[in-house]
């Protein structure tokens, strides 16, 4: 049932953005009450909140060490899932054009798409990654991706109808 599937999944996803809201403020509002500063001047969002204030959190509590293991280890298994569908969209793609070619060579495509974008990757690992990071944040994400998720919903209303 596809209608009971989309409210599901709709519930859990706002469920589980107001547990993560619940434990990163909590986490915040400890840091700014240990600093006595507000909690706005402790970390701003982003790249601080995730390699600087989180694990400095972290390495307070009773444990810490397993607990920071297991922070970087959800960070990672999150990346990972993150190229999975990425990489899953462009074979798709792919196949989709060319099907004959991609019932032969599946793995070889899927290893150079997995080339390719680990070769755009590099430039992010660089001395000067973090300010390539913030360019390809700034520019690809938000109104980009806004407008093109609004492009698509109105090509796929105009072939398949309302």
């Amino acid at each position: 049932n596809c209608f009971s599937d989309a409210i599901v999944v709709c519930l859990t996803n706002c469920l589980t953005s107001v547990f993560a809201g619940f434990a990163i403020f909590s986490i915040l509002g400890h840091m700014a009450h240990i600093s006595g500063k507000e909690v706005s001047q402790v970390v701003k969002s982003g790249f601080d909140l995730a390699f600087i204030a989180y694990p400095e959190a972290l390495a307070q509590l009773p444990g810490g060490p397993f607990w920071s293991i297991l922070f970087f280890f959800m960070l990672l298994t999150l990346g990972l899932d993150s190229q999975f569908a990425s990489i899953e969209t462009i074979t798709t793609t792919i196949q989709d054009l060319f099907p004959k070619v991609m019932k032969k060579m599946r793995v070889p495509i899927t290893l150079g798409c997995c080339l390719v974008l680990f070769l755009l990757g590099l430039v992010c690992v660089t001395q000067a990654g973090i300010y390539w990071v913030h360019l390809i944040d700034h520019f690809c994400a938000g109104w980009g991706i806004l407008i093109a998720a609004i492009l698509e919903i109105i090509g796929i209303i105009w072939i398949y109808g309302g």
